[in-house]
C-alpha cells in the first residue's frame, strides 16, 4: 500500500486499509495467492497526491494490478493505491519510505516524551472526522 505523506495520521491508515480492501474485490486472483502464500503487507508513503497518481500510472505501464482509491470526502482525491506483489514492484517502490517511519526514529530518539506522545496521537484520531479533514500542520477546533 501507498499513500499520501501530506495526509495526517490517520486518514494514512484508513486510506490504506480502504486500498487494500478494494484491491482484494478488484483483483481477487491476485489478492487470493497472495494471501495464501504470503500475507505480507507493506505500508509506504509518496510526499502528494501527483506522486500518488504518477505512481499508479508507472503500474499500469508495467502491468501490475493496481487498485486507486479515491476519497469522497475530500473531493474524491487519490489518497492511497495498492499494488499486487512482484519483483517490479518492489524494484518500483524501494525507494519509498516506510508509513511512520520518521516518527518511529523520532521517537526513539526521546523516549522522555513517550506519554505526551500517545496523547497527541490520542487527540489525531478523535479529530479523524469526515466532515472535519484535517491535513497534517492544521489544527480543528473540538
Amino acid at each position: 500500500m501507498v499513500t499520501r505523506g501530506d495526509l495526517t495520521d490517520g486518514y494514512k491508515a484508513v486510506q490504506s486499509t480502504h486500498a487494500a480492501i478494494n484491491f482484494t474485490f478488484e483483483h481477487p486472483s491476485r489478492a487470493g495467492p497472495w494471501f495464501k502464500d504470503s500475507n505480507y503487507l507493506v505500508l509506504l508513503e509518496v510526499p502528494s497526491e501527483t506522486q500518488l497518481k504518477k505512481l499508479a500510472e508507472d503500474c499500469r505501464k508495467h502491468n501490475l494490478a493496481c487498485t486507486v482509491f479515491r476519497e469522497p470526502d475530500i473531493g474524491n482525491e487519490v489518497t492511497a493505491i495498492a499494488i499486487e506483489p512482484s519483483p517490479k514492484t518492489k524494484k518500483m517502490v524501494a525507494h519509498l519510505p516506510l508509513l511512520f517511519k520518521s516518527k518511529i526514529n523520532n521517537n526513539d530518539k526521546d523516549n522522555s516524551n513517550q506519554g505526551q506522545n500517545s496523547q497527541s496521537y490520542q487527540k489525531n484520531i478523535i479529530q479523524e472526522t469526515p466532515s472535519q479533514h484535517i491535513r497534517q500542520g492544521e489544527t480543528a477546533d473540538l
